[in-house]
């Protein structure tokens, strides 16, 4: 019996994983920061190629600073253009859950506002440059960049209703409009079973559904952990 519970629990750990930056320990650093200043005449934000081994010296002897407030711009590379073709419903749905991530982002004391990066502003590029850039514009303190992706496996049967299991994951970063740098990447994964019932229009719209539910479970492990990592950096 305790061995069907530990083969249980190890199923449950697999589906639900999550993987993130760890703080920086004050002895990490050196006796002489950098500060934002040093920074700006950086190649690697103009002419990544001519960086030299210098600039590698003070991004890693940086110390980010976080402002006391701060505007956070949210991006997906991935977009929700996908669940529009199944039904409303599903449409409804993903606005829904992005909304919940800006809630969780807005009860952070260090930020003001969160909100969707303009698309109007994008260029063509999705490079970090660009997107910094756009963010700039918005004048946002903070961009959030996600990407997710999923693989979902389905059970056909006979005489009961298909089933699918999708997992999915979420990879986010923040980027930190005034430097430039990375300091906190997460990556989240999930799973969500869904069984295909009578208000689906088809067993693809299950699928997508069990996606959507796989996809708001990281997404919102994503949120609480950047407002964590807010609340840590001083």
């Amino acid at each position: 019996m305790r061995s069907l519970i530990v083969i249980f629990v190890l199923l449950i750990l697999s589906a639900c994983s999550t993987m993130q930056t760890a703080t920086r320990p004050n002895s990490y650093y050196q006796d002489s920061l950098q500060n934002t200043a040093s920074l700006k005449s950086l190649k690697i934000f103009s002419d990544p190629k001519k960086i030299t081994n210098q600039d590698f010296q003070k991004l890693l002897r940086h110390r980010f600073k976080l402002a006391k407030i701060n505007r956070v711009a949210v991006i997906n590379l991935t977009g929700d253009y996908s669940w529009r073709f199944f039904s409303p419903q599903l449409a409804k749905q993903a606005s829904i859950v992005q909304m919940k991530l800006y809630t969780i982002l807005r009860k952070s004391k260090r930020v003001y506002d969160a909100s969707p990066l303009p698309t109007l502003i994008l260029s063509s590029q999705e490079d970090l440059f660009s997107l910094r850039v756009a963010a700039a514009n918005y004048q946002a303190d903070l961009l959030l960049v996600y990407r997710t992706y999923c693989k979902s496996y389905q059970k056909y049967k006979l005489f009961e209703a298909d089933k699918t299991q999708s997992f999915c994951t979420v990879d986010a970063l923040v980027l930190d409009i005034r430097t430039g740098l990375t300091p906190f990447a997460i990556t989240s994964t999930n799973s969500f079973k869904a069984m295909e019932n009578k208000t689906d229009s088809n067993f693809s719209e299950t699928i997508k559904k069990a996606e959507l539910q796989a996809i708001e479970k990281s997404l919102l492990e994503v949120g609480n952990s950047v407002v964590h990592f807010l609340a840590s950096t001083h």
